[in-house]
């Protein structure tokens, strides 16, 4: 189910105001959320691939081969979250972060936020938003990291 936060948190910056799903983090939020991924076991732990060189014969067509391949076992690489490169979250990865966040969001809420400066308040909507994002964007091919 995908709930209607009243409002965005601090961390998120909406991007179109009727549209609630569309939104940014800010350089501080991101590394929060890539933290509460990882605390939920969501997050696989693969390492990043390596890149062909420019000078390769077909060098888009590879690194969109590589930006577009999910995780291993349908867990999200933490590096798709650690840079601005395009990497695609897949629709099975949308689901498997937002249904991990779901069933952690009220042990992350009071025990990961308040240690990262925000209140569980904070947290459980930061949470929210998260899950119903990667709920909507699994119906939508999944997004990319930009």
């Amino acid at each position: 189910m995908i709930e209607s936060p009243t409002k965005v948190p601090d961390g998120m910056i909406l991007q179109n105001p009727s549209t609630p799903g569309h939104h940014q983090y800010t350089s501080r939020a991101m590394p929060v959320t890539v933290l509460a991924m990882q605390s939920a076991n969501v997050l696989g732990l693969d390492a990043p691939p390596d890149f062909p060189k420019p000078t390769e014969t077909d060098y888009e067509a590879k690194v969109r081969l590589i930006l577009d391949a999910p995780g291993h076992n349908n867990n999200p690489p933490t590096y798709k979250f650690q840079s601005n490169s395009g990497w695609l979250v897949t629709p099975a990865e949308c689901l498997k972060i937002a249904d991990g966040i779901d069933r952690q969001k009220e042990m992350l809420a009071l025990h990961l936020f308040p240690d990262e400066g925000y209140s569980a308040e904070e947290g459980r909507l930061w949470l929210t938003c998260w899950a119903n994002f990667n709920r909507l964007a699994a119906t939508h091919g999944g997004y990319r990291v930009l």
